[in-house]
């Protein structure tokens, strides 16, 4: 059985599973969806983007059809609470209006107002590749200047310090204290079924793998979100007014436009349930600068003071009061700023700070002394008597220490290409990496320093190498 084989086997087994042993999800939040396509009104298209202009807070998911990864679909959820019927667009991208037309610059318009510089945008996974493959059809462009979410990356620090936190809590109270947080909720099945919150979580932490969000939708909420339609034909027309949409049934279509809606109302779902939390990892995010022309982290602990309340205040006041790193985004072949030792920077840099060029006075050389000039000839002399062999040791030596080092700040990925092709992945996606080693399947990405790692982590897919 080959690798690929084992790997549907595999996970067959755990779709069949979770559908035993957990509910259906069943979405908390209410949604209308609107086909995005050569068949939507001009009178929809305003209707969205007044809508758009007044949402802060947005899911996004994205299909391409299985084999030959054409995209697809883009799946956008207007997050406005549970209770407020929402839209929920699904932009079947090989059935948009013609360019250029009035529809097809609504389309533009709709877009430019969901990613706004004040949005927050939602992802399971880096929204940049998610979005790249779509870039040919011109209705949006990089860079998104909005606050961008990697919420599988957030998930995983986010969920380790729920259970440390509430392990906390559970070792103050008493013993008959009535709680419904997370611990109470998990799966509590047999472990050889299921693992216990704490297990996979240790596990998850060890060997920085990622959860998925059916496992994240399994331990919080425990339900069963559906990943069987995931490796199917999505360009097909969805939506049952496209004439020239293929002779799909519409059982087959329903189900498809079902798992698409899912998969951005469970990640809502998710998203409200960690800031509701009031735990500061829910809130890690990026955002494009303009003025540095790089993408910069943005951690805030106050984001979740202000979700989803009334008349709240513009995010774009805050960016200057947070922490940020420079972004691994460049130019090709643009050379790395290398940061200075033992500074960390938070917000702008003001001037005062920027590190002293310490200068040598012209006259410095123009005094030696006879005495140090012969002495610096002997040293030079014993240099050049080393033997070749203690050079070999030393410069092995050395070797080795600056090898450790370029491994301080890494990135573990899952591979199974060769060490070429990684390396040209991480040149088109602009990653600037110090050195890179695969062992036994796992790729080691070195990088500079902690601020480029903590980028890099939300940056790169977990699946970019396999």
């Amino acid at each position: 059985m080959s690798k690929n084989q084992r790997r549907r086997k595999n996970k067959e087994e755990k779709e069949q599973l979770y559908e035993q042993l957990f509910v259906p999800y069943e979405p908390k939040y209410q949604y209308d969806i609107y086909f995005i396509n050569t068949c939507t009104t001009l009178h929809e298209f305003k209707h969205l983007i007044n809508i758009a202009q007044q949402t802060n807070f947005f899911t996004i998911d994205t299909e391409s059809d299985y084999l030959t990864n054409i995209p697809a679909l883009i799946q956008i959820y207007f997050l406005n609470g549970q209770h407020i019927l929402s839209p929920l667009l699904l932009i079947e991208a090989q059935f948009l209006p013609n360019e250029p037309s009035c529809y097809f610059s609504n389309l533009q318009e709709l877009f430019s107002s969901i990613l706004r510089s004040d949005a927050h945008i939602y992802c399971w996974g880096s929204i940049i590749p998610e979005l790249t493959p779509f870039l040919c059809f011109n209705f949006f462009s990089f860079p998104i200047t909005s606050f961008l979410h990697n919420s599988q990356t957030v998930f995983r620090t986010w969920f380790d310090d729920w259970l440390n936190f509430h392990t906390c809590i559970m070792e103050i109270d008493s013993p008959d204290v009535n709680d419904d947080s997370l611990i109470i909720h998990a799966p509590t099945l047999d472990p050889d079924l299921i693992l216990p919150p704490q297990i996979i979580n240790n596990l998850k932490v060890r060997t920085g793998e990622l959860w998925s969000l059916q496992d994240a939708v399994v331990y919080i909420f425990q339900q069963y979100l559906s990943k069987r339609d995931t490796l199917r034909r999505w360009s097909i027309g969805l939506d049952n007014r496209l004439t020239n949409s293929t002779r799909s049934s519409t059982h087959h279509r329903s189900k498809l436009i079902k798992y698409a809606a899912y998969d951005c109302l469970s990640l809502a779902q998710l998203v409200v349930f960690m800031y509701q939390s009031h735990l500061s990892t829910a809130s890690t995010c990026i955002q494009y600068s303009e003025m540095s022309g790089e993408y910069l982290i943005i951690r805030d602990n106050d984001f979740f003071d202000y979700f989803f309340t009334t008349n709240q205040p513009s995010d774009s006041h805050v960016i200057d009061e947070c922490p940020v790193t420079m972004m691994a985004v460049h130019e090709i072949d643009e050379r790395c700023p290398t940061p200075s030792p033992n500074i960390t920077t938070f917000g702008t840099i003001p001037s005062d700070l920027i590190p002293y060029i310490e200068t040598t006075p012209p006259d410095t050389n123009l005094h030696l002394d006879t005495t140090t000039s012969h002495s610096n000839k002997n040293a030079s002399h014993r240099t050049r008597k080393q033997s070749s062999i203690a050079r070999q040791k030393r410069n092995k030596k050395s070797s080795l220490r600056h090898r450790r080092n370029r491994y301080n700040y890494e990135i573990i990925r899952p591979v199974n290409i060769d060490i070429s092709s990684v390396k040209n992945l991480l040149r088109a996606n602009h990653i600037q990496y110090i050195n890179i080693n695969i062992v036994k399947s796992i790729l080691y990405i070195g990088v500079k320093s902690d601020g480029w790692q903590k980028l890099y982590e939300h940056l790169i897919p977990p699946d970019m190498f396999v």
